[in-house]
């Protein structure tokens, strides 16, 4: 009698045949049932572990996101539990690191999420699993800021609000770095060009308004659409 697969094999083995026919396709051309067959599974096997192809994508893309952001961060330890680094500098490490590893190692993934934040905002379910995805994002990165000592006397809603930072900069950053005019090194110089430029405004704290007689305050932003704002929701650009 064969042994029934165990249910996170399924899983692992529908995450991994995702994650090639996203890279593949993209996410608007995959079909599940495609997907589910070059797994060896049923279409049903899909939504035993997933409640749809929003859902499917947006854990293929925590595994990448993990993985990268993994291996960023054990590339600037050292500089994380080094009491003596000035915290900008810090800060600008962690950037850096992160963006030469999401440009390096997870290939057509950024120009993927960007795909999906479009979708989304045209199908209120991709939407949603977006939104949860940038905040499973953000949190995952505040997560193993927190976990270094350096950062242990940080607010926890700063580290979260400079890890949204950071992920909206490497979205960025990676999308212009997608190929594009020039070959398909081009659009990788300009992205790793502009890096240094980008990194001060991202990461300078906001200034208190000078409300001295005479200064008008400036205007405050529009409110974030739904009323959350990039930081909250860790949304990217």
């Amino acid at each position: 009698m064969a042994t029934r697969p165990r249910r996170e094999d399924v899983r692992a083995a529908i995450l991994d045949h995702a994650a090639r026919a996203f890279g593949r396709e993209g996410y608007a051309r995959s079909s599940l049932a495609r997907i589910a067959a070059e797994a060896g599974y049923t279409k049903g096997a899909v939504y035993s572990g997933f409640a749809g192809k929003p859902d499917l994508f947006a854990a293929a893309c925590t595994v990448q996101f993990e993985r990268a952001t993994t291996r960023a961060m054990d590339g600037v330890a050292d500089a994380l539990d080094d009491p003596d680094l000035p915290r900008e500098d810090l800060v600008a490490r962690v950037a850096e690191a992160l963006a030469d590893v999401v440009l390096e190692t997870t290939g057509s993934w950024p120009l993927l999420l960007h795909e999906f934040q479009a979708v989304g905002l045209r199908e209120p379910a991709v939407g949603r699993a977006y939104r949860t995805l940038t905040v499973r994002r953000r949190d995952f990165l505040a997560g193993l800021l927190r976990e270094h000592r350096v950062l242990a006397d940080v607010p926890d809603e700063q580290v979260t609000h400079t890890a949204a930072m950071l992920l909206m900069l490497v979205h960025t950053l990676s999308v212009r770095a997608a190929p594009g005019p020039g070959g398909p090194d081009g659009g990788r110089r300009a992205g790793h060009a502009g890096r240094g430029r980008a990194l001060p405004p991202a990461l300078t704290p906001a200034r208190r308004p000078d409300l001295s007689p005479g200064r008008r305050p400036r205007r405050a932003p529009a409110p974030w659409p739904g009323g959350q704002s990039p930081s909250s929701t860790g949304a990217t650009p």
